[in-house]
């Protein structure tokens, strides 16, 4: 198999110095660190990497403290478009503004945590926010320190809100938890969106909570919630969360849905209707099915312990690697970026989101059907669980297995496919393509051993106007998601500095998805040329990822 490195600027946060840069060059090299895997920060304190056209020590001494200059590498801004042409990234050296005083350094890989060195000039404050809020293995590496005012937890929407992966009230938001997921599984949605709201606020709360009055005046925080955080704080539990845990039938739901295809809705169907209360009398029932449904059933009951298994980081990367290695050998020069829990920072996933673009538009077409052929033939795509294709994939209705819908209006749409994965060994055969076949899109001369456990792997591809969109729409979290299209669509934004401002021209805000941004003025389709684009269209403050895990 053909060998890739990861992206140039694989999970390094970068840092650009915004002095003598106009907003224009400063969106460009954003855009162009972001698609190759850096994370960018406003912090240099944190930044593995420095960027500036500054080449006065002293001024720079403005914007940089001297330890940072001292044991940071410090480049311009031709280091990284260079990179990127070069595909590696080059020594620093040559592109050091700053000839005197401050030594090259390479960057730290983001599996291995950095040294204390990079964050020497912390402040007391940022690094009790470091310590409430980022576990160890993100410190000094990809997570950005961002500061908000009490005033954002006030606000209904996770969007204005920074939310860690880890809360200091943990222990009470899981207790929440399980009474939110009961709620789901009874179908009493309004019930269980009210306590994720609550929970989501709750966990953006920096302190640990001593009494309701600390969090009397947060949004979603109603009298039931404050009595049950006064019965933790005095109990340690809450009795309503014990209860739904003794529940049979509860169990029974929650058994149901952790095998993939069943929802809260299908697993009351099971219970209720057909009388199912447990894996084996689902077993007994997906065999009497001799329907696709009962296909899918039986397969995923088959790897139902494989999928529930967490996903280690290291693992989430060499699976990518492998799909990576093999769309470049179908269209070169395409680029990704790896979204969910892993992009949110945490140290297990419960399954690989990658979003795949080609910078030339256009040239992602059909690259998802191409891709997924391949790697079943290969066999380490073990099942194609659902497919879907919009207006980048032109197979028409009549396909099988690619149908096409629009559910976007003016929008475009994404090509995703969800499917079974399992890693290879090291030594497996090369996939050599067959000239002149529109369908195979390889052969392998033998089926490579798979040595990891069954993963899913959700493949999705956008063209390059909507790839940002992608990015944050596949990153997370749900309740982030679910409050930036709320977010879009309730609240008026300025999208264009040409826009009238009269009554002429109604304020009907914006559509946000994954596959894009829509003026429901005027249906326009509003392109961002980077994540901090998309988040600056929907008038917001840039959030990191790993500020955005606004769920448990």
């Amino acid at each position: 198999m053909s060998q890739r490195l990861q992206p140039i600027f694989s999970g390094q946060s970068i840092c650009i110095i915004p002095a003598k840069l106009d907003a224009e060059h400063i969106e460009r090299l954003t855009s162009i660190a972001e698609a190759n895997g850096a994370v960018i920060t406003r912090q240099p304190e944190i930044a593995q990497i420095i960027v500036t056209t500054i080449h006065a020590y002293k001024r720079l001494l403005r914007h940089v403290d001297v330890t940072d200059l001292n044991s940071k590498m410090i480049v311009t801004p031709e280091w990284i478009t260079k990179s990127v042409t070069e595909k590696t990234q080059l020594p620093s050296g040559e592109y050091n503004p700053i000839k005197r005083k401050v030594v090259e350094t390479r960057y730290t890989s983001p599996s291995t945590p950095a040294t204390s060195a990079s964050v020497t000039n912390a402040t007391p404050e940022l690094d009790d926010i470091k310590r409430c809020f980022t576990p160890s293995h993100l410190n000094n590496t990809t997570a950005t320190v961002q500061t908000r005012g009490e005033s954002d937890l006030r606000s209904r929407f996770a969007v204005h809100r920074l939310s860690p992966l880890v809360s200091p009230n943990q222990k009470l938001l899981l207790e929440l938890g399980n009474i939110m997921r009961a709620r789901w599984m009874d179908g009493d949605n309004r019930s269980a969106l009210s306590y994720s709201r609550a929970i989501s606020v709750l966990k953006a709360y920096r302190k640990v909570i001593t009494s309701s009055n600390d969090v009397a005046s947060l949004a979603g925080v109603g009298p039931k919630i404050l009595k049950m955080v006064d019965e933790f704080i005095d109990s340690g539990m809450i009795e309503e969360a014990e209860r739904v845990k003794r529940l049979r039938r509860t169990q029974a739901l929650l058994l149901f849905s952790s095998v993939y295809s069943i929802g809260p809705t299908t697993a009351r169907h099971l219970y209720d209707d057909i009388g199912l209360h447990s894996l084996s009398d689902l077993q007994d029932y997906a065999n009497s099915l001799n329907t696709p449904q009962g296909e899918i059933l039986r397969l995923a009951l088959g790897i139902r312990e494989d999928l529930n298994q967490k996903i280690p980081r290291n693992e989430v990367e060499r699976i990518v690697e492998v799909v990576a290695n093999e769309l470049e050998a179908i269209q070169p020069g395409c680029m990704h970026t790896i979204c969910g829990g892993y992009r949110r920072g945490k140290l297990e996933s419960n399954d690989v989101d990658v979003v795949f673009t080609h910078p030339l538009k256009g040239t992602e077409k059909g690259l998802c059907k191409a891709l997924v052929a391949r790697l079943q033939a290969m066999g380490v795509v073990t099942s194609l669980l659902h497919t879907s294709s919009f207006s980048s994939n032109h197979d028409g209705p009549g396909s099988k297995r690619f149908s096409t819908s629009s559910r976007s209006g003016g929008l475009g749409g994404l090509d995703t496919a969800l499917t079974v994965f399992r890693l290879p060994n090291s030594n497996m055969v090369k996939l050599e393509v067959m000239e002149g076949a529109e369908e195979d899109y390889g052969r392998s001369e033998s089926i490579p051993q798979l040595v990891g456990p069954h993963r899913r792997l959700d493949i999705i591809f956008a063209p390059i106007d909507a790839y940002y969109t992608a990015v944050v729409g596949w990153t997370g979290s749900t309740q982030f998601e679910r409050d930036l299209r709320l977010w879009a669509n309730t609240k008026y934004v300025i999208i264009s500095e040409n826009m009238p401002h009269t009554e002429d021209y109604p304020d009907r805000g914006l559509r946000f998805d994954s596959s894009g941004i829509l003026s429901l003025n005027d249906g326009r389709v509003v392109v961002a040329k980077s994540e901090h684009e998309v988040f600056r269209i929907l008038g917001l403050d840039y959030i990191d990822p790993v500020w955005r895990n606004a769920d448990l």
